[in-house]
């Protein structure tokens, strides 16, 4: 003001209005503080009292506050300003000009829509420049002459803010424009606002628009030419940006060939040049489309189109490609870029432009947690036993970001130690001296720590980190914010504890009651589906029920809005619960959302719901219930196109899930003829073109429905016809043909198994064998699988145990699993000495001095040793596993296993003949209640009704069927046939158990039997 003043003394007080205006902007500009901006207004007003006719004509100093106002909003560091203060300053300055009768201008309401795409109001925007069902346009009333510049703000905040129907408008006026007889030059459209455009449908995602805008398509010319508007590299970016967005690979490549062709022309277009940028946005669709040898082609070697085009490599770009190289998973060429960056590095003149910053090494972590190489990650991070890291070589500053990207490959690696070592250095960091800003941990930190105690199931970690008092996390000062706790129940979901998550819940819901809550640590949907996923992994239904459903439900009362999510994850836990009745009352909700006169969006059915629905189907085993979702019955048409849900390839595959479980081999053949049917039409649908999963839910019910024809046919083909597989173009992965082996072991197929093999061991010894059909351990656990079904011992040895075995020659390593399904090869071959074999090299591992965890025995092993045992009549070996001699402590006590009721009833098994004996045993140590099921003439087959506390904790399942059946028969031998009146089997497993003792019932007793109404899982005998 005292400059104002003096001006004014200086050049007189006549001086012209418009100088002193222009000083009071100048001085506006200069201000640090909002206050002193509006301060010197209200001098411009008492200064020109007496000419206030001139002021109102005079917008600039209010334009200047707003700008000064958006200038400090985004520069926190001068004064903050929340994204409300900023949205109150432009209401006060707009009623300002209103009170002083200021007219605003076209500077002024670009300004303000810029205020409105930084707060992300797109209503006030709207209401300014269309106006809405709330009045006229501010713009029309304030008979502002709109230009192109103001549409183009306005496509600022509908970009913001994803409003594409509002830019669609603001192209029809432009187009209207554009095509009428008198155009206003003011509204003509030029790159900058197709740039504009572009970034609408960017956020929105909408390539159609995009593609009709720039390239033109099949409803007419591009609107760019049709505009005339010349099109420079800007353009094509921002385009690039758009394929990014919605993966579209074959419009950027267009793009690409027009610029290559423009490098090669005589005289090429200097506008369409090329640049990094253009190439970092290539490579950004690159990676989003998953598109390696694209991106390999633009970037690497001396025939490279960055080469070609003589475009100078930087940073920036060997960045874009490393994402790629994550996206794709290609190790190898991301340590191509490591070495030409430490060859830089080393050279005795680095090129500056190439020199590895923290945002490199972070890309670079981003490739060794996607292809899981921890010690490439090590090397360059952490050192270790080769040398000092990379980054320290490099001279790179460590920041916080780097240790979250590295804490991301422990994660993908399940790497606790290391986890453990980056959290040593951040501790040791804050309790020193002066510990450095740059790695002083935070939220993310805490959050990619807690992502790496999920995946490796280390709890205790977790609570040290997060819980009470004395966690680290109060040690940092670092606020919890609910993504902290969203993270902390996905380690609760992972190591099943119940308890922690619903500590978590009280918390939560402590704070909402309290008279002043915590918004940081308020729930959100998000964390309603965290512990969602907790009650699913823990069985919880009431917990679960508790959170979603009712009007008394937590959810209601923390007023945390439903969605589709949720309710998805709801379903989840109802599938783990097999509670169908629960699902169906989600069900009934969603359609009579669907069919409400204002349904609720949020809550709208898609995909995944319907895919969620299908997983409590083939839980429950509720077949009517599913092909009623996808197919339609008697009682009406599908769900699914009642809620006009476009199906895709997953619907399918979990609705065969549904046949799988249920055994439907029609209705699964049904889906395999529609897809067939797609494929041969002449505008197939993607969206539901079968893929190799499809392949293996198919597989998957031809193994449940013990179709091998069927499987034949869409693998391998037969001798009318080639595959379905190579029909459709699918290419076929390992797991496919696990899959296969999986209806071979159904079908008891030996000669199919060994053609699969040998397909597998001559693609492992050819020149270039194909990755994706190597075999695995996984792959020889299904063929061991097909061998014990076929009872091919010869074949199983080969593959597992000779010098010269299929499995050292393909270098899968061996682990405990398929130990396992090679002792249930030697169960059903009788082969003793071989399973004796096995537990030699199980022992001498125990024993060793570094034991390989991988071949460390379970108890899934010590089951199936039994079942050797069992099948050939070898009890003192039995007796040496379970329970040691004279001599020797059992193996179970030397490896450190718990035994639990399958052990003990298996180990029961192996001499038959003397079964009574057995059961006398488990009775006086304690382990088997003494009535052994059986109260009054009430035969009780659960678990916990015939084994002690310790064993049967949790277990709410049957014995297995054998042990049952001998159990059944001990009983009848001590109390006569006629003792037991009533079986209870239970229902938990698929009533397997009361299926398999109804026909044991019927053939060996010659017994009848009536359904008890009661519950399913009791068989009521009939009196005799």
């Amino acid at each position: 003001m005292w400059v104002i003043d003096n001006f004014l003394y200086w050049k007189g007080k006549d001086k012209k209005i418009v100088d002193v205006i222009r000083v009071t902007i100048s001085c506006i500009n200069e201000c640090n503080t909002l206050s002193e901006s509006l301060a010197l207004i209200k001098n411009l007003k008492a200064i020109l009292r007496e000419n206030k006719h001139e002021l109102r004509k005079q917008p600039g100093p209010f334009n200047a506050y707003l700008s000064k106002a958006l200038g400090l909003y985004k520069n926190k560091q001068l004064q903050h300003l929340s994204a409300n203060g900023l949205a109150q300053q432009a209401e006060k300055i707009i009623a300002l000009m209103r009170a002083m009768k200021v007219t605003p201008d076209a500077v002024s309401c670009i300004n303000l829509l810029k205020i409105h795409d930084a707060t992300k109001q797109f209503e006030a925007a709207e209401r300014l420049l269309l106006g809405n069902e709330d009045g006229r346009s501010y713009i029309s009333k304030w008979k502002i002459a709109v230009n192109i510049k103001v549409y183009g703000a306005f496509l600022g905040v509908c970009a913001e803010t994803q409003q594409f129907k509002a830019a669609q408008k603001v192209l029809t006026i432009l187009k209207d424009n554009a095509r009428a007889m008198c155009p206003k030059d003011e509204i003509w459209p030029d790159a900058i606002t197709c740039i504009d455009l572009l970034t609408v449908y960017d956020a929105t995602k909408h390539f159609k628009a995009a593609e009709r805008l720039v390239l033109g398509n099949e409803h007419g010319r591009s609107y760019i030419s049709e505009w005339e508007v010349a099109i420079n590299i800007k353009v094509y970016n921002a385009f690039l940006g758009v394929c990014a967005e919605t993966e579209q690979f074959k419009a950027a490549q267009q793009v690409l060939t027009i610029l290559d062709d423009n490098t090669r022309a005589r005289r090429p277009k200097n506008e369409i040049w090329p640049t990094t940028i253009t190439c970092i946005n290539l490579l950004t669709v690159y990676s989003a489309t998953k598109q390696f040898k694209a991106a390999e082609r633009l970037v690497m070697g001396e025939r490279s189109y960055m080469s070609e085009w003589k475009v100078a490599v930087n940073i920036n770009v060997y960045n874009a490609f490393l994402g790629v190289c994550a996206e794709t998973q290609q190790f190898n060429a991301a340590q191509q870029v490591l070495t030409i960056l430490d060859d830089n590095a080393r050279a005795m003149r680095p090129k500056d432009e190439i020199k590895p910053d923290a945002i490199t090494c972070i890309e670079l972590l981003t490739v060794y947690a996607a292809t899981k190489q921890f010690k490439a990650a090590e090397c360059l991070v952490l050192v270790n036993e080769h040398g000092r890291s990379y980054i320290s070589k490099w001279k790179v500053a460590i920041n916080i970001r780097v240790y979250n990207a590295f804490l991301g490959v422990c994660a993908k690696t399940e790497q606790f130690k290391a986890a453990q070592q980056v959290l040593t250095i951040l501790k040791d960091n804050l309790r020193a001296m002066w510990p450095k800003e740059q790695i002083k941990p935070n939220v993310i930190t805490c959050t990619k720590l807690l992502t790496v105690y999920a995946a490796t199931k280390e709890f205790k970690a977790a609570e040290r980190l997060v819980m009470g008092e004395r966690s680290y996390m109060s040690e940092w000062r670092v606020a919890v914010d609910i993504k902290v706790y969203g993270a902390f129940l996905g380690v609760c979901a992972q190591t099943e504890q119940f308890k922690a998550a619903q500590n978590i819940l009280t918390i939560l819901e402590d704070n909402l009651r309290a008279k002043q809550p915590k918004d940081q640590i308020k729930p959100d949907a998000i964390t309603c589906i965290e512990l969602l996923t907790v009650y699913s992994a823990t069985k919880q239904f009431k917990a679960a029920e508790r959170l979603v459903m009712g009007e008394r439900s937590y959810m209601s009362e923390w007023k945390v809005a439903v969605d589709i999510k949720v309710y998805g994850a709801f379903l989840g836990v109802c599938a783990q619960t097999q509670q169908f009745e629960a699902a169906q009352k989600v069900l009934s909700i969603l359609k009579d959302n669907a069919r409400a006169m204002w349904p609720k969006d949020e809550i709208w059915p898609n995909a995944i719901t319907c895919i969620e629905l299908l997983t409590v189907y083939a839980a429950t085993k509720q077949f009517k219930a599913a092909e009623r979702l996808v197919f339609g019955n008697e009682h009406g048409r599908s769900y699914i196109s009642e809620w006009k849900v476009a199906v895709n390839i997953k619907v399918y595959g979990a609705f065969l899930g549904v046949c799988a479980q249920t055994e439907q081999f029609e209705a699964a053949q049904k889906v395999l003829s529609i897809l067939k049917g797609n494929l041969k039409a002449m505008w197939p649908k993607d969206e539901i073109k079968p893929n190799a999963i499809t392949c293996i839910d198919l597989l998957t019910v031809y193994a449940a429905t013990k179709q091998f024809k069927a499987a034949e046919r869409l693998v391998l083909g037969n001798e009318h016809r080639r595959s379905y597989i190579s029909k459709w173009k699918v290419a076929v992965n390992i797991k496919v043909y696990g899959a296969f082996l999986g209806v071979c072991a159904q079908t008891e197929q030996f000669e199919a198994a060994q053609k699969v093999l040998t397909i597998l061991n001559d693609n492992a010894r050819a020149m270039e064998p194909k990755n994706e059909i190597k075999p695995d351990a996984i792959t020889c656990i299904v063929l061991l699988t097909v061998y014990a079904a076929t009872k091919q011992f010869k074949a199983a040895e080969r593959l597992v145990m000779d010098e010269q075995s299929y499995m050292s020659e393909w270098k899968v390593a061996v682990n405990i699993k398929v130990y396992n399904a090679f002792l249930g090869v030697c169960a059903q071959t009788e082969q003793f000495e071989a399973a004796q074999k096995v537990l030699s090299i199980l022992k001498d591992n125990v024993l060793a001095e570094q034991p390989k965890n991988a071949i460390k025995p379970d108890a899934i092993t010590c089951i199936e040793l039994l079942t050797v045992y069992t099948a050939t009549n070898q009890f003192e070996a039995a007796e040496r596993l379970v329970f040691g001699n004279k001599q020797e402590q059992s193996y179970l006590l030397e490896w450190g296993i718990t035994p639990n009721f399958l052990i003990y009833a298996y180990w029961a098994l192996v001499n038959e003949n003397d079964f009574d004996k057995s059961m006398d045993k488990l009775c006086r140590l304690d382990l088997c209640h003494k009535q052994l099921g059986l109260v009054g003439s009430v035969f009780n087959c659960h678990v916990d009704s015939i084994f002690s506390c310790s064993l049967s904790k949790d277990i709410s399942s049957g014995v297995p069927f054998q042990f049952a059946k001998a159990l059944y028969q001990y009983h009848c031998r001590r109390n006569g046939k006629l003792a037991i009146e009533k079986i209870i089997t239970g229902h938990h497993l698929g009533q397997t158990l009361k299926t398999n003792f109804i026909s044991f019932l019927k053939e060996e007793h010659q017994l009848e039997f009536k359904p008890c109404a009661s519950n399913d899982g009791i068989i009521k005998l009939k009196a005799q």
